[in-house]
């Protein structure tokens, strides 16, 4: 009886331990994935009943070739990477059930979604080994509180405005009805993109593709007024002059709810996830800035926030290297050594503020961690900081730390309102919009700014990491006056003036037939300062060796250096009757600057190589080629497929037409490889045969699909001059060139061919597109003699000679003739005896 009393015990003790094991949820000590869960106490506390939920984020193990900036380079690589998220996405959201976890975002390009969980669902998600964290979707809260002139943007943004850039204005949606944000329907000429990450959060996950603005009254403004700061239209109303990067277009990222204006951690990262997978939906106006007034929390460190944060900070990692800059506002709180996050991340360039203008004395609520303020009780703190206002002072509200990044301007900017009553005021504009939220859209048209410059001059935009130096490294320096601090302000034009150079003149080579004239447009880059670009001075500085060369009005260019008329930059050249030499000259173009940073370019090279043509088809009519099986045509591509790699072109190189195969798509599975091929081509007499062609092409490795060109002499035997390497993902026309003269020269019947497949059914390209195909024989021999390579041994050469009398000079320009090493009577006795050949002048 005693013993059965003692075993009953021992279960009840048994049971009421498991009970309290249960319903106290989250185990301790180190077993059940402890490290992995972030802000614990938070998260307990919320789930004090099995009944109780709470929303988090939850971030996901990725093989290490994910995390790296390489997986955004190529449409593979992007493929790839969506692909492994997806699957493991689904792997741990198959592993819960319904009732203990409800998902709201699965991000494309993060390896992480959201959603609410039970502590049931939490509990599976620490025991998932895919599982690398999970942490409380926290929320975050607009940054409330014409500063052009006081960042030194006026003069920049007349060249470079932001034109060929969109800003993402992740923030409360934006009016796009406004006169100066597109003034009509969604998407417009402004806002041109955009999508409501937060949607109806009483309906959970309601996001949807209209970013306009509907919240509460009158926050709900806060993503319009940044929008007009950073990038609105041009204009003159009030203080208003336009935005920062006036010529930048918008894509409008809602990432609050319509009944709140709180953001929370997952629906941003949503709208970013948004940003990366449609960059490119305009590839003229690509997403390369993102600015963020938003923010929330306290962190001494980058360190200390990714740890808190992780799917949060990973999120911004991987939208930096896709190429896209994050400028986040760094907080109103008064911090003296601490940012909020997304400001706090490493990958983010946090902005803090200053004032545009003085404003007299002012005062603003802040927290109590402040170093700086006093007790103010109309404040919901009790705490408030109060300064006498000048321009280029750093706000007492600014979150400042040794790692923030820039300043820029806020109180008081004169911006966009939503239109009629629903904004901060009754009119379409709000004058004294203020704080970090105002700062951060200042520094986001910078950086705008900073890429169209930059595409301008060198042709490609820069990485985030070359805006964020640029942008630190060129502004003014301004002590917060309540820490001794030191942060550079913006200034644009001295960014400008960092990437100020000379101009960069280019080596320009083309082919021309015997005795055909040719104008030849001279080219350089330049990043518009001191001059826009349009103003080069292009200056001949060496006369052409043979032939003339002329202004397009006919005016002989016989002296040097010779500058062009009225910053022209095209001359015509005309070769001497009958002669095949190439011809040469150079020239510089001249920005108007001083040098190091301005001034005259590199010297380069003109080279016009004189050829006979063989074969030429440039496609504008049919070329008359046999093609084998129905996928090989001649016609307009359409710019389809691109299921991998980038799709067609939507023209040839020069006119419409292309010969191509699948001109509506990508190549499908092929067990053979299929060709197109040129009629027989006349080669006879003619020597050193090149072909030449252009070329947009997209296969996958020879692992799996081929591509193939082939040269025959006879239309039996076929001579592999090229197979597919690697993986080729062509996104523009490329010049090809090879040396066919081993099968060629002084043949009869000379056929090229271009050939599709074998192909694998796996992952599927564009294929082939030719255009602009020619087969040259290159110059005859050189003259002996000729040593001014203009077709004719006269008085010239002889100079040179002369030049070289008893010289030991090794070639001596040619002139040592008979190879010893110096020139002598007998290098003068065979130059005689070409004395005069060649072609008449």
């Amino acid at each position: 009886m005693r013993e059965n009393s003692l075993r009953s015990f021992f279960v009840v003790l048994l049971v009421a331990g498991a009970v309290c094991l249960h319903t106290s949820g989250i185990a301790r000590g180190e077993g059940r994935g402890y490290g992995k869960l972030k802000q614990r106490q938070e998260i307990e506390s919320t789930l004090q009943s099995q009944s109780s939920t709470v929303k988090v984020l939850v971030s996901l193990e990725v093989p290490d070739e994910f995390s790296s900036a390489l997986s955004f380079k190529s449409a593979k690589g992007i493929k790839k990477r969506r692909d492994e998220i997806h699957s493991r996405q689904t792997s741990v959201l198959s592993s819960l059930g319904i009732s203990e976890f409800k998902p709201k975002h699965r991000y494309k390009n993060f390896a992480s979604f959201s959603g609410e969980t039970t502590m049931a669902g939490l509990n599976k998600l620490l025991d998932n080994p895919l599982v690398k964290s999970v942490e409380l979707d926290k929320k975050q809260y607009p940054f409330l509180a014409q500063g052009i002139s006081l960042m030194n943007a006026e003069i920049p943004r007349l060249s470079f405005n932001g034109q060929g850039v969109s800003i993402a204005i992740s923030d409360t949606g934006v009016d796009y009805t406004h006169p100066m944000l597109g003034n009509g329907l969604f998407p417009n000429g402004k806002v041109i993109g955009g999508y409501d990450a937060g949607g109806d959060r009483s309906n959970f996950n309601d996001p949807d593709s209209d970013p306009f603005p509907h919240g509460p009254n009158p926050s709900s403004a806060h993503g319009t007024s940044c929008a007009g700061i950073a990038a609105g239209d041009i204009g003159s109303v009030g203080d208003y002059i336009g935005g920062v990067a006036h010529g930048a277009k918008i894509y409008a990222l809602k990432i609050t709810a319509d009944d709140d204006n709180g953001a929370l951690s997952s629906d941003t990262i949503a709208a970013w996830d948004w940003c990366v997978t449609n960059k490119d939906d305009d590839p003229a106006n690509p997403i390369l800035v993102i600015s963020h007034s938003f923010g929330g929390g306290k962190y001494s460190s980058a360190a200390s926030a990714e740890s808190d944060r992780p799917a949060y900070a990973s999120a911004a990692s991987d939208v930096v290297a896709a190429g896209i800059t994050i400028l986040a506002a760094s907080g109103n709180d008064g911090y003296c050594n601490s940012l909020a996050a997304p400001a706090a991340f490493s990958s983010v360039i946090s902005v803090g503020a200053v004032y545009d203008a003085p404003l007299g004395q002012i005062g603003f609520c802040i927290d109590t961690d402040s170093c700086g303020g006093e007790s103010y009780p109309s404040c919901s703190t009790n705490w408030a900081c109060f300064n006498g206002s000048t321009a280029d002072m750093v706000t007492c509200y600014s979150n400042t730390a040794s790692f923030l990044d820039v300043l820029a301007p806020s109180h008081n900017a004169y911006t966009t309102d939503i239109t009629g009553s629903d904004g901060y005021s009754t009119g379409d504009y709000e004058t004294d919009f203020g704080g970090t939220s105002a700062a951060c859209p200042y520094a986001a048209g910078a950086a705008a700014c900073l890429q169209s410059a930059a595409k301008s001059t060198t042709g490609s935009y820069m990485t985030p990491s070359q805006i964020k130096a640029i942008l630190v490294s060129s502004g003014d320096n301004v002590t917060d006056s309540k820490v001794a601090i030191t942060k550079p302000r913006i200034n644009l034009t001295q960014a400008m003036l960092s990437l100020e150079s000379p101009p960069q003149a280019s080596d320009l080579s083309t082919t021309i037939g015997y005795d055909t004239p040719v104008t030849i447009a001279l080219q350089a880059l330049d990043e518009g300062l001191p001059n826009p670009p349009l103003s080069l001075d292009y200056v001949i500085t060496s006369l052409v060796n043979q032939g003339v060369l002329a202004e397009p009005d006919g005016t002989e260019i016989t002296d040097v250096p010779y500058t062009l008329a009225s910053s022209g930059n095209e001359v015509v050249y005309t070769p001497k009757l009958g002669c095949g030499v190439s011809a040469i000259f150079r020239y510089v173009a001249d920005d108007g600057g001083v040098a190091p940073s301005g001034g005259a370019s590199n010297e380069a090279t003109v080279t016009v190589n004189i050829v006979e043509f063989a074969y030429a088809a440039n496609m504008d009519s049919d070329p008359g080629w046999t093609f084998d099986g129905a996928n090989w045509q001649w016609g307009t591509p359409t710019g389809s497929g691109g299921s991998y790699g980038f799709p067609d072109p939507t023209s040839g190189h020069t006119g419409s037409n292309v010969v191509g195969y699948k001109l509506s798509g990508d190549y499908k599975k092929m067990n053979s490889t299929k060709w197109a091929t040129t009629p027989a081509i006349d080669c006879t007499a003619k020597t050193n045969v090149m072909l030449n062609f252009y070329r947009w092409l997209n296969v996958e490795s020879p692992t799996y699909d081929h591509a193939y060109i082939e040269v025959s002499n006879n239309g039996s035997t076929w001579n592999r001059i090229w197979e597919n390497p690697s993986e080729i993902t062509d996104s523009s026309w490329s010049l090809q060139s090879y040396d066919v003269s081993a099968f060629a020269d002084n043949q009869a019947t000379v056929y090229v061919r271009w050939g599709m497949g074998k192909t694998d059914s796996r992952w599927h390209y564009s294929g082939w597109n030719i255009d602009d195909v020619e087969l040259l024989a290159s110059n005859p021999a050189e003259l002996t003699g000729d040593f001014m390579q203009d077709c004719q041994v006269d008085t010239d050469d002889l100079a040179i000679m002369m030049k070289h009398w008893l010289d030991q000079c090794g070639d001596c320009e040619g002139t040592d003739l008979n190879t010893d090493g110096s020139i002598t009577f007998e290098d003068f006795s065979l130059f005689a005896q070409h004395w005069l050949e060649g072609v008449l002048p």
